[in-house]
């Protein structure tokens, strides 16, 4: 959290960066994409390689740069029994807001101006803040709030257990004329139009225990033009057995009418005398009012301070607001509709990622919208095919065989398969085989089943060819005693042409950010996908 010093370049800092990744988002777009990583061997997530593939990617979904990011602050419930400090801009400010959920669900953030008996701060909250944006509202609880702005609409999305979202000037400006969050207009009024309000009036404990001998007033030095009304009410106690006790003693002070036009920069309160010399802490008007050294409690005065408002209630800045968040999202309609994939255990951002055509993908698909970026084939056959299996052709296409296609998804009762890592070279009538590492003998290499799975196809290979890749002898009978018989090597041709997934790396593609998620951490096709990321702080932190 920013000082309240430092908050001003803070805001700056991040209101800057909000834009700035908004513009950048619409020259150079940014995707986000999620895959399967796991079945991907000890390749390190860090890899370029693993960068590169993205992780087995599947599915993508590009950005809307406006919508995807926020400021945010630290969420702070509203609850019965909690205790709320009151707002001072004088001050560096905590706990100092609340998030409010109202019964029919309207989820508001209200600033707490006061937080109980002007002699007892920091009462517990045990009614919740309920009222009108523009004006503060007081409870019988002793608080009192300024309703600051509902979270309705796209923020919804950057609401978690631990931030809230917070918008700018600039957000309430943009909103749409139905949105409520054009309410808040009223509230920013309210505060901006009356510099200099008093709000309220820090009271110190040590006042309740002095007593005047005749009822003092209380009067302000600065004259504005629009005063306050102020009523500062007493007790009298004549014949209290202590007689320290005894006279009057300031109750309560309640603002009528905060008036405008105060500053700080006048000490605006005068007393017209001092307590009674013989109370507790000895106290006189200097101390009281004054800025005066008071050494029974160790500390300057005053003790009766009038809390001004300063102008500019920036959201961002009165909710400390130095962080951001970034929310990316795929729905679980979205990813049924382009793939038929179950399982994910990676997210990547990715700019700059280009269509098939080698256009951006966000140029010719748009905002919002999701895409395969996995391929698919039929099959003649599945039978012996599962998920994570890797399928490499036996068949020469182009000059070149096409190997490392990781199988996604199988849909049986249609013969197709669904495929990443691959390098898009399975063609039509394509022999495919399994890549087995096992055999009922024992372990099988790799080298192996490519070349029985050649063998099987005489255009390929003939017997005699077969010692050049280390076999000392060239019969069939021979290859099938070294590597195992025909049924032990897992086939299929293709049936169709390979039906290629949209996304493509270009020259200028990026990979931004990539992770692998943990096992516990996996992501079913049902549940939909939410990506979100604190940037700030340390860096860029996923929650």
């Amino acid at each position: 959290m920013a000082s309240k010093a430092n908050a001003g370049i803070v805001q700056l800092i991040n209101k800057t960066f909000a834009k700035t990744f908004v513009d950048e988002s619409k020259v150079n777009p940014i995707t986000f994409v999620v895959g399967r990583f796991s079945a991907e061997g000890d390749e390190s997530v860090n890899s370029d390689e693993a960068k590169q593939t993205l992780g087995g990617a599947v599915v993508g979904k590009t950005i809307d740069g406006e919508d995807s990011f926020a400021l945010v602050a630290e969420r702070n419930d509203w609850r019965s029994g909690k205790v709320f400090n009151a707002y001072d801009p004088n001050r560096e400010n905590t706990n100092h807001y609340a998030l409010v959920t109202s019964p029919d669900n309207t989820l508001s953030v209200y600033l707490c101006i006061e937080n109980g008996d002007a002699y007892q701060k920091g009462s517990i909250s045990t009614v919740r803040p309920d009222g009108n944006f523009g004006t503060i509202i007081s409870s019988d609880d002793g608080y009192r709030w300024l309703r600051l702005y509902n979270i309705t609409g796209k923020f919804f999305k950057f609401l978690t257990s631990s931030h809230i979202p917070v918008p700018s000037k600039d957000d309430i400006d943009n909103a749409p004329s139905t949105s409520s969050l054009k309410l808040s207009n009223s509230t920013l009024s309210y505060w901006n139009d009356l510099k200099g309000r008093i709000i309220r009036f820090d009271i110190d404990p040590a006042i309740k225990e002095l007593r005047w001998d005749e009822k003092p007033s209380f009067n302000f030095k600065q004259i504005t033009g629009d005063e306050a009304n102020i009523n500062f009410a007493f007790d009298f106690d004549s014949d209290n057995a202590v007689t320290t006790r005894r006279g009057y003693s300031l109750r309560d002070i309640i603002i009528l009418d905060g008036g405008s036009g105060y500053t700080t920069s006048v000490n605006n309160l005068k007393l017209s005398s001092d307590p009674d010399k013989n109370g507790t802490y000895n106290l006189d008007v200097d101390q009281i009012v004054g800025s005066k050294f008071i050494t029974g409690l160790g500390k300057f005065g005053p003790l009766i301070k009038p809390i001004i408002t300063l102008g500019n209630l920036d959201f961002p800045s009165i909710l400390n607001s130095d962080k951001g968040m970034f929310v990316a999202h795929i729905d679980s309609s979205e990813i049924q509709k382009v793939s038929n994939v179950t399982n994910f255990d990676s997210v990547s951002l990715v700019q700059n990622l280009k269509h098939s055509s080698g256009e951006n993908i966000e140029t010719v698909l748009g905002k919002n919208t999701a895409f395969r970026m996995s391929d698919q084939v039929t099959l003649s056959t599945t039978t012996g095919l599962a998920v994570g299996d890797t399928l490499n052709a036996s068949n020469l296409s182009g000059g070149t065989r096409s190997t490392g296609n990781k199988i996604a998804a199988i849909d049986f009762s249609e013969k197709k398969v669904e495929l990443t890592r691959g390098d898009h070279k399975i063609n039509n009538l394509d022999r495919l085989y399994k890549i087995n590492y096992t055999t009922d003998s024992g372990t099988q290499k790799k080298l192996n089943t490519s070349v029985k799975a050649a063998r099987s196809d005489l255009s390929v290979f003939s017997s005699s060819e077969v010692p050049t890749l280390g076999f000392a002898v060239g019969t069939t009978d021979t290859i099938s005693t070294e590597i195992g018989a025909d049924a032990s090597i897992i086939q299929a041709n293709a049936t169709s042409s390979l039906d290629e997934g949209e996304g493509r790396f270009g020259t200028d593609t990026i990979p931004l950010y990539t992770n692998k998620l943990g096992a516990s951490d996996a992501i079913t096709q049902s549940q939909g996908i939410v990506f979100r990321a604190i940037i700030g702080g340390d860096g860029v932190t996923q929650i």
